[in-house]
C-alpha cells in the first residue's frame, strides 16, 4: 500500500533563488519553499519515490 505526500518544506532564505523565493505580499519579508512529492510504502516503511519540484 503507498501513501502519496505532498508538502512545503521551509529551506534557507535567500531573496536571490528565484526558483524558491516568494512573499505574500509586496512589503512583506518573503521567504524560501520546496515544494515535496513522495511515495511511502506504508508495509515495509520506506519510501518509493521522492520529487521535488
Amino acid at each position: 500500500m503507498l501513501a502519496a505526500d505532498y508538502s512545503k518544506l521551509n529551506i534557507s532564505h535567500n531573496p536571490e533563488d528565484a526558483d524558491t523565493y516568494t512573499k505574500c505580499q509586496d512589503n512583506a519579508k518573503g521567504f524560501n519553499l520546496i515544494h515535496l512529492n513522495a511515495l511511502f510504502d506504508s508495509c515495509n516503511k520506506v519510501y518509493t519515490d521522492i520529487r521535488n519540484d
